[in-house]
């Protein structure tokens, strides 16, 4: 029933593009999305870099085999690209190997746990990896493992300080209340807090994330029925999660859930009872859902029911199967996870506050960080940069930036009420560490000091 909509809207994104040969193959940008099909030809496990709103992809690495039954992936912004478990097609059957997926479809591999199924992927975007040791015989134990920022391999502890034995399938890490916010399935774990319905469970932890600060809290939600696939977080701060079901008619599959309280609430109610994933795409402001039979990625906003929006590739999605496990196949790209914002912005003559952003490459050696600053005042502005925090009123604002702050140069002059640079961050003198940045603007309309500033970013600068 999708197929004409869906042929005329992909014909349109493939002229636009013209060619494969004009794919993306700059730094990773916030909602670009990873997704999971057959090599054309061979059948064999691609992964695709795919554009949401062009639609265009390119196909990134095939003929490799996963070291993950599920939570295969994650985005890791600190060292900026995919982290997973799997063997290249040149290495031997089962060489699984920690690795770090690149823009560009090169692997860089993180030494350490080679030969194991690891799963439940989970960066944090300050360097740390965690994931789940994955029982060989399917009863345990259930170490949680990660990875420092240095490569150091560790094991998540209790509150007693033995190691954890806690079976999860996905995990994402909750900054603001330092916790790791995990799930199962009832078909498919055997951890679980209630008899019927998928797991989900809040592991706080201590200030310096080596182990457990307290008990585990858990909540079953949802049914039998439900299998969780993703689990991605929303624009709120709460959690998306993706489930497929074995129930035809009007049964949720996306879910909202608090990752404080754990209290879980329908988001939206996709059609398709098969779903291989879905994440929140910021590059769309939407949900999007990997569906199988028919093979479509599908666009939902909060309430939506229905077959939901096309999303219209040039890829070919086509699996040639059916049925789900835990085991999710599209991923997001999210270059801002782990920095982010903080400081005050007051009201500027625009009618709102200055918020800054950015996107790009953390890499001094891409050198592609792109700062943004809006709503502003369509006059000059100058972006502020240095390693501390501070908080001191200043002008109509709060400088936000200490620690020997410098002006990025030259000024810009905001158009649309938005001001943009792309720093040259070498000639800078910036090296790999946490730096944080700041939009200075003139605003004479607002009176007062006749200037005023956003808030700010901390933004983790990587080799």
């Amino acid at each position: 029933m999708s197929t004409p909509f869906r042929f005329v809207h992909a014909v349109a994104a493939f002229a636009a593009c013209a060619s494969l040969t004009f794919a993306q193959t700059g730094p990773w940008a916030d909602g670009e999305l990873l997704v999971r099909a057959p090599h054309p030809g061979t059948n064999q496990n691609a992964l695709f870099r795919i554009d949401p709103v062009t639609g265009h992809g390119v196909e990134l690495l095939s003929g490799f085999t996963d070291g993950t039954l599920w939570g295969r992936m994650a985005f890791d912004s600190y060292r900026g690209g995919f982290i997973t478990c799997l063997s290249l097609a040149s290495e031997l059957p089962g060489a699984y190997k920690i690795r770090l997926l690149r823009h560009d479809g090169s692997t860089e591999h993180l030494p350490g746990f080679e030969g194991k199924y690891l799963d439940a992927f989970c960066a944090t975007g300050d360097g740390r990896i965690f994931f789940q040791e994955h029982s060989l015989t399917g009863s345990g134990p259930w170490y949680i493992r990660w990875l420092d920022a240095n490569g150091v391999s560790h094991t998540l502890l209790d509150a007693s300080g033995v190691p954890l034995d806690c079976q999860l399938e996905h995990i994402v890490y909750h900054a603001p209340t330092n916790a790791l916010i995990g799930t199962t399935s009832p078909w498919w774990s055997t951890h679980h807090c209630a008899s019927s319905g998928p797991s989900a469970f809040r592991l706080p932890l201590t200030a310096d994330g080596t182990k457990l600060a307290g008990p585990i809290e858990c909540n079953s939600f949802a049914s039998s029925f439900h299998d969780v696939m993703s689990l991605d977080t929303l624009p709120n701060g709460k959690l998306l999660l993706t489930m497929a079901t074995g129930a035809f008619g009007p049964t949720h599959r996306l879910g909202e859930l608090d990752p404080v309280t754990l209290a879980y609430n329908t988001w939206a109610d996709p059609q398709a009872i098969d779903l291989n994933g879905g994440v929140w795409c910021d590059a769309l402001g939407e949900a999007v859902v990997l569906t199988d039979v028919p093979d479509e990625l599908r666009a939902y906003s909060a309430g939506q029911n229905g077959v939901g929006a096309l999303v219209a590739t040039d890829v070919i999605l086509e699996n040639g199967g059916s049925g789900f496990s835990p085991g999710e196949s599209i991923w997001e790209s999210k270059v801002t996870t782990g920095d982010g914002n903080y400081c005050v912005a007051h009201v500027n003559s625009t009618g709102s506050g200055a918020h800054i952003s950015f996107s790009g490459s953390k890499s001094l050696a891409q050198n592609a960080l792109t700062l943004s600053a809006r709503p502003v005042p369509n006059a000059p502005c100058l972006f502020l940069y240095g390693p501390g925090k501070v908080s001191l009123p200043f002008g109509n604002g709060t400088l936000c930036v200490g620690g020997g702050i410098q002006r990025i140069p030259p000024p810009q002059a905001a158009s649309g009420n938005v001001a943009t640079i792309t720093p040259d961050l070498v000639a800078l003198g910036l090296t790999p560490g946490v730096w944080r940045f700041q939009c200075w603007f003139r605003d004479l309309a607002a009176g007062g000091a006749f200037f005023d500033l956003s808030d700010a970013t901390q933004v983790t600068i990587v080799p």
